[in-house]
């Protein structure tokens, strides 16, 4: 460029045509910095090509942890159904025939069984530890999908901590001390009542029973409706996302 500058002063000074030298030497320097833009307008459009069709790849990954969760989530509304049947079923017999009851590998599993929900956050997490969170644009996807997975982490994970809680400071702890436990394989834990010292203790170890199952069908039943809130949320997001992908 100095070069181009020291050539033109050298052709003023020889032929003084200023005029002319002067609006070549404009014209240059509007054409290079045309040119600058140019680039600049290519690049950019490039680096947003690019960053699109990541985001295009993280909505569709995304999507896919997304149908493992409603399987996940199916399997457990499954498995809650059998425990809520086998609970009722308990309750309903619970006076008239404890001993059986207290015998049985449905009494121990129904009140010990949890089913805790562990969404697959791979691709979400990645995203924020990348700091590429932003690469979706949609501002209502993203957020819509930030509150889905903060919902799992607050209210699920609450209710699920309670459901385990219960079962691990009150209910096992209770078997231990008035039920001998047995075990055969595979996976049959069952109970015999420990010698009743007088009638009180029985009717308070009836109760506690009775409290247990009733508490455990209320949580169940709960847990359930929240899963079921889970599969809508995911099948809201999945058509959002359908309607992201294809754009």
């Amino acid at each position: 460029m100095i070069k181009f500058f020291r050539k033109i002063r050298q052709k003023m000074l020889t032929e003084n045509k200023f005029g002319k030298y002067l609006t070549y030497a404009f014209g240059e320097i509007i054409l290079v910095v045309i040119g600058i833009l140019i680039a600049l307008s290519i690049n950019n459009w490039n680096t947003q090509r690019l960053n699109k069709n990541e985001e295009q790849s993280y909505l569709k990954a995304i999507k896919t942890d997304l149908e493992k969760d409603t399987l996940l989530l199916g399997y457990l509304i499954k498995d809650i159904d059998i425990q809520l049947t086998k609970l009722k079923k308990i309750k309903d017999e619970l006076h008239s025939d404890i001993t059986t009851i207290q015998q049985s590998e449905e009494f121990t599993n129904s009140l010990l069984t949890t089913f805790p929900f562990i969404p697959e956050k791979t691709t979400i997490d990645e995203l924020k530890s990348s700091g590429k969170l932003n690469l979706i644009e949609n501002r209502q996807v993203k957020d819509t999908l930030l509150l889905y997975y903060n919902y799992i982490d607050t209210s699920i994970f609450n209710l699920n901590t309670s459901l385990v809680e219960y079962s691990r400071n009150i209910i096992a702890p209770f078997l231990m001390t008035n039920y001998t436990l047995e075990y055969n394989y595979p996976g049959k834990l069952i109970t015999e009542n420990s010698k009743i010292v007088n009638l009180n203790t029985e009717q308070k170890q009836n109760q506690f029973l009775n409290n247990a199952v009733k508490y455990r069908i209320a949580v169940l039943s709960i847990l359930k409706i929240r899963y079921e809130e889970l599969i809508i949320k995911i099948i809201g997001l999945q058509k959002t996302f359908d309607r992201e992908i294809k754009k």
